[in-house]
Parts: structure tokens; sequence; C-alpha cells
């Protein structure tokens, strides 16, 4: 059994279905594009975990390109949702069309054309990932000042600290990614929950204290 794919199954399953609710309560495109995003990091991760059971019955699977698959378009709904986010924080005048928000998903194809090439196609999601989060830490940085005295703002924080050191080590630091992998997907499953909980923070906008589980 490959726990640490399980550990973070779970963690795609909450994370999906908290995106999902905020996205039918709020009716946002922002939430739907996360919960999207949480849906295909869930399906990709419940490849690893069915190739970990098949093999441990002398079955043999390949799912890497269907892990690599859904980790693109996952990376390509996160960036959709913060092209939303960068709009809905424009006044109403200067907002882009709401079409180009969906620009982002050409990565899913630009990824297809690589597929084939190892090196290459390591480098476009380390790009595609690195991208996402220089995005998300400059968004956080202009909601933060504008809402710097909510409670939240903190959890924010935390999550962003701990989702740079998850791409930081995985990228950079090669034993840990091969040898210790359950360091990076602690660390991974530990930002993604607290991203949920500060999501639904965000919408509520009230403090921790107030938020019912």
């Amino acid at each position: 059994m490959d726990w640490d794919a399980l550990l973070l199954l779970l963690v795609g399953i909450y994370t999906t279905f908290t995106s999902a609710k905020l996205a039918r309560h709020s009716n946002s495109i922002k939430y739907l594009c996360y919960a999207l995003a949480a849906l295909f990091f869930t399906l990709g991760q419940g490849g690893i975990l069915l190739k970990a059971i098949l093999s441990a019955n002398q079955i043999t699977i390949d799912s890497s390109l269907f892990v690599e698959l859904t980790t693109v378009t996952a990376v390509s709904f996160v960036l959709c949702g913060l092209a939303v986010f960068i709009r809905e924080s424009k006044p109403v005048f200067a907002q882009f069309p709401l079409i180009y928000a969906a620009v982002p998903l050409l990565l899913i194809v630009s990824y297809l054309f690589v597929k084939d090439s190892f090196a290459i196609k390591e480098w476009l999601i380390s790009i595609y990932q690195g991208g996402a989060l220089l995005v998300a830490l400059m968004m956080y940085g202009t909601h933060s000042y504008r809402n710097r005295d909510l409670h939240y703002v903190k959890y924010l924080l935390s999550a962003a600290i701990i989702l740079t050191i998850t791409y930081i080590v995985y990228w950079f630091v090669p034993i840990i990614r091969t040898d210790f992998e359950w360091i990076w997907q602690v660390l991974l499953g530990i930002s993604l929950i607290i991203i949920s909980i500060s999501c639904r923070m965000v919408y509520l906008f009230k403090p921790p204290e107030k938020i019912q589980f």
C-alpha cells in the first residue's frame, strides 16, 4: 500500500469537496476552477494508488502519463482560477473578458506535444507549477495588503510558505524527491488543507473561530 498516495488522495477528496461546495454557494467560476483542479489532482493520486495496489498483486500497469496529464490539467485549472481572481480584483471597467481566463488550458495541449521527451516535459511541469505558485504569491500579497486586519490572512501566509517549501524541496533537492518522498507529500497535503480552510474563510469573511466544519 502506497500510504503517501493514500494520504494525498484523501486530502484531494477533501479539497475537491470543499471547493465544490464553495463554488455551489458562491456561484463563482474561481472556486469552480479550484474544484476541478482538486478533482484532477485526486484522480492523479488515485492512479498512483491503483498502480501500487496492482503491483502488490503482481499486476503491472504504466500510469505515468495519466498522472502527468492530471497534474498538468490541475495546474492549468489553478491558473484559470487565479486569472479569474485577478479579473475580480480589478475595477469593472478594467476587467478583461472572462474568456481570457481559460487561456491556461492551452498548457495541456502544449504538454501533449512534448510528452515523449522526459527532459522537456519535466522542465515544462516545473515551469507550470512555479508560474502558478508565483501568481498565487503575488495575489496573496495584494489580498493580504487590502485585508491585513482579517484573521485568515495568517492562514494564507502559512499555506504560501509551506507550498513554496514543497516546490523547492521537490524540484531542487533530488534526494527528497526520490528517497524521502513522504516529506514533500506531507508538506503538500498540509498546504492543500490549509488552502481549503483559507478559501472558506475568505468566502465567509469571518474569523476562524466562527467557521463551522
